[in-house]
């Protein structure tokens, strides 16, 4: 008995056992898996850099098939938020792609969001991440670690 043997129905539910590579790597490998396994590719994601928040609204977002719908499951470490480099405000670029992702992610029933105290604090645009932030429907758990600095 080969894989693709098996119906919709037994595959999608070996599908939802898979994450990120690996659900990427299924997915790649026939039509038909790629239709019930892409969708687990972007289900559970972990930034820890600016950049790969960056990777990460790009490959949801747009294209021709957005996939930000699929999304469950977002951690966001602390070097998002802080940068090496001094020309620009990590935070300031960060905040906006949050407030896209939050907006866009109705699904997301996971988020841990670590260093967010100056996020709610000092930026013009922390109002707009609150309320996109308590606009998710199917949040059930929330991390929020270094809440302030003091």
């Amino acid at each position: 008995m080969h894989l693709l043997d098996l119906n919709d129905d037994v595959l999608l539910q070996i599908c939802e056992f898979l994450i990120g590579k690996h659900a990427l790597s299924l997915s790649l490998t026939s039509k038909r898996l790629h239709a019930l396994a892409i969708r687990r590719a972007t289900a559970a994601i972990y930034a820890s850099r600016f950049i790969d928040l960056q990777a990460f609204h790009r490959s949801v977002l747009h294209g021709s098939r957005p996939r930000a719908k699929y999304l469950a499951s977002l951690a966001i470490h602390s070097h998002v938020f802080s940068g090496y480099n001094a020309d620009y405000d990590p935070e300031a670029l960060a905040i906006p792609l949050l407030i896209d992702l939050f907006q866009n992610a109705h699904n997301p029933t996971r988020l841990s969001l670590d260093s967010v105290h100056s996020l709610f604090q000092q930026h013009p645009n922390s109002d707009k991440l609150l309320l996109a932030l308590s606009a998710l429907p199917n949040l059930k758990r929330v991390r929020l670690s270094m809440l302030t600095d003091t």
